[in-house]
């Protein structure tokens, strides 16, 4: 049976998969260049366009595009969650699940009743109820669990 923290480390090794995958050479973020007529672009770290496009000065509205009819706040909104840094996010996630792992493994070196259990014990359940703070995202998956959530 699958439990909370081997679902989210999972979830997090295909979110980084994802960004690995969208970052072709492995390096940098991406850019927008928008010009002040309205249209732009979304470059990947080798410099090759992501998404061109044109915006319609009357309307607003993309009016060429080359993979996706975005504007420029959705173009902005894309760059803004790059790679670089949504792999920063999974690995501030993983060291959260590690502080978990840490404080049940020393919770279960502790003796029932005294100071440094209850102490523990009071780590072990706020660092389970961030853990589960963390799986909001993954809800429609289909290996998550409703028992999971706060």
């Amino acid at each position: 049976m699958l439990t909370l923290v081997e679902f989210l480390r999972a979830r997090l090794a295909e979110d980084e998969a994802a960004c690995r995958a969208a970052r072709k050479d492995g390096g940098g973020g991406w850019n927008l260049l928008v010009f002040e007529r309205g249209d732009g672009a979304i470059y990947d770290d080798t410099g090759n366009p992501v998404l061109t496009y044109d915006t319609d000065p009357e309307t607003g509205l993309p009016t060429r595009h080359d993979l996706n009819p975005l504007g420029a706040r959705q173009a902005a909104h894309i760059v803004r969650h790059d790679p670089d840094r949504v792999l920063a996010e999974i690995e501030s996630k993983r060291q959260i699940v590690r502080a978990y792992d840490n404080a049940v493994t020393a919770l279960a070196n502790t003796e029932v009743g005294t100071a440094v259990h209850e102490l523990m014990s009071g780590s072990v359940n706020s660092l389970r109820h961030v853990l589960q703070l963390l799986l909001m995202p993954y809800t429609a998956h289909p290996d998550f669990k409703a028992e999971w959530l706060p």
